[in-house]
């Protein structure tokens, strides 16, 4: 009896309040991974949050710019009419028809005219088409940079020569 009163205090005094190592370790193992799944799962619960609310504002945004859109479409389809743009002009503006003797002609005067460089050479008629194309336009760009030119030179023997 005594032999197995030892054997049985021998195990005893070992496991008595004293954890294995291996099981200790896997505890810890378990509880952090435990934590980390718990705080990636906080860390994403408030991302989602986070995402919602930004969704939330955006369609807030997005409606907002939808009736801003659909006002400006409206206005739009409503000038294009004349007889409302006449009365937009009118009530909005303050702007009022004027009749044919109330019109004036301004004269610049003629020292006033020699001084710039195109005021001496004849302008060209514009372009015929009401939407010209682009080698049209790129044309009577040329056109013009050409007189512009003759027009310098015109004025640079004028100087010459005086």
């Amino acid at each position: 009896m005594t032999r197995r009163k030892k054997t049985l205090d021998r195990r005893s005094k070992e496991t008595c309040g004293a954890v294995p190592l291996k099981v200790a370790l896997k505890i810890v193992l378990v509880l952090s991974v435990t934590g980390l799944f718990w705080s990636a799962h906080l860390y994403l619960r408030f991302g989602v949050d986070q995402f919602r609310a930004e969704t939330v504002r955006m369609q807030h945004d997005e409606s907002l710019l939808q009736r801003e859109l659909g006002a400006m479409r409206s206005e739009n389809e409503a000038l294009k009419q004349p007889e409302r743009l006449y009365d937009y002009a009118r009530n909005k503006l303050g702007m009022v028809a004027i009749g044919p003797d109330q019109r004036k002609t301004l004269r610049i005067p003629d020292e006033v005219s020699e001084r710039y460089a195109l005021a001496r050479v004849p302008l060209t008629p514009p372009v015929a088409s009401a939407n010209p194309s682009a080698a049209g336009w790129i044309d009577s760009l040329g056109d013009r940079v050409r007189l512009s030119r003759q027009a310098q030179a015109a004025i640079t023997r004028a100087g010459r020569d005086e």
